[in-house]
């Protein structure tokens, strides 16, 4: 049996893909602004959110983006 696909994946460009990441990167760093300021943070949600902006940002310098 042959799986059809119903969507296609587009081919983004590296200026594409460093703009989706740097927005990604803002949403990330104020949920985790959010979660900071709040008298009892979770830590565990900290942690998990400081290992994606971090995988992240890797990924933008990778592509060779740059925080200036």
């Amino acid at each position: 049996m042959t799986f059809e696909y119903k969507y296609t994946i587009e081919t983004k460009s590296t200026e594409e893909q460093i703009a989706e990441l740097v927005d990604y990167m803002k949403a990330l760093e104020e949920v985790h602004r959010n979660e900071s300021a709040k008298d009892s943070p979770d830590s565990e949600k900290l942690t998990t959110l400081e290992t994606e902006i971090t995988a992240k940002r890797t990924e933008y310098e990778n592509l060779g983006g740059t925080f200036d």
